[in-house]
Parts: C-alpha cells; structure tokens; sequence
C-alpha cells in the first residue's frame, strides 16, 4: 500500500468488477493522501455516470478507502497529519456522493426525524456521517451533531422531537 501513496499518476481503475474494488479504494486512499480531491470527484462522477450505484460508491469505495487509511495510520505508515487531512478529503468525497451525485430520496412521502450523534469525546466521525446520508437518502430528516457535548444533545432533544435517537 505504502507504494500507492507515491504513485502520482494513480488512477481509480474503471471497471466497476469486484476485483477492482480493492484497485479502487486503494487509488481513492492515493488521491486523498496526495491532495488529489478534485480528480478523485472527476473520477467518481465517471464511475457513477457509468451507472456504479450510490451503495457501492459509499459502502465499496469510499468505507473500505477509510478503512486502508486506518491501517496505514496504525501501521505507522503515514503521519497524524496526513491521516487528519485525508480522513477530511475522504468526508468531503462521502458529501459529494450523497449530495451532488445521487440528491434523490428513495421514499418519498412523511419524513421521519432522527438525531444521530456520537458518544461525547469520541475521535471517529466518519461512520456515522455516511449512516447519516444513507438515512437522508431513504427519506429521514437527520440532525447528524458530530463532537455534541451533552449538554448540546440535551437543548437539542427538548427543542425537538425526534422518532429516533441514534447512537
């Protein structure tokens, strides 16, 4: 993996089989370290144009891109920073996705309220921002409070009523 991170030409392949998924997320893990994120748009807009589904680009490239980077982080292979700065890039992939590449709700109708947070003083937000857009995707209204005190989430829940409080 580490030789990846040097390789400036890297490019997410496009076939959209299962064994390029590890080429792919590994090439979206290049990108994000080198600062790459507009190519890496450009390249998953081509893959979504080429009819690759927002599940798949969310839950078979960009959550097992985030993952390698765990595992470069834990192996010492790159640096706090980078991982910080990648992590964010990685984020703002998740949004465009979910925003910019595929806006429509699965189920129209009522919508439902949810106020998803992590445990106060966690480290990982990620996650729970891609759960977030998958349930903004089916319809729910999301109140996603990544970093809340509890304090926040208690103002929050008595200035609305949510169906589900998610953890």
């Amino acid at each position: 993996m580490p030789s990846l991170i040097l390789d400036p030409s890297m490019e997410i392949p496009s076939s959209s089989s299962s064994e390029n998924r590890e080429g792919q997320s590994a090439a979206l893990v290049a990108m994000a370290l080198q600062g790459r994120e507009e190519q890496a748009r450009v390249e998953l807009r081509a893959l979504s144009d080429r009819g690759m589904e927002f599940e798949q680009l969310q839950l078979g490239l960009l959550a097992p891109a985030a993952e390698k980077l765990g595992h470069l982080w834990d192996s010492d292979s790159v640096s706090f920073v980078d991982v910080t700065i990648a992590t964010g890039t990685l984020q703002r992939l998740m949004h465009f996705v979910a925003i910019d590449l595929e806006d429509q709700p699965l189920i129209p109708g009522r919508t439902r309220t949810m106020l998803m947070f992590q445990e106060p003083g966690a480290e990982h937000t990620l996650g729970a921002a891609m759960a977030a857009r998958f349930f903004q995707r089916a319809g729910w209204h999301v109140d996603h409070l990544p970093g809340a005190s509890q304090a926040k989430l208690v103002e929050q829940v008595q200035r609305r009523r949510y169906d589900v409080l998610a953890l």
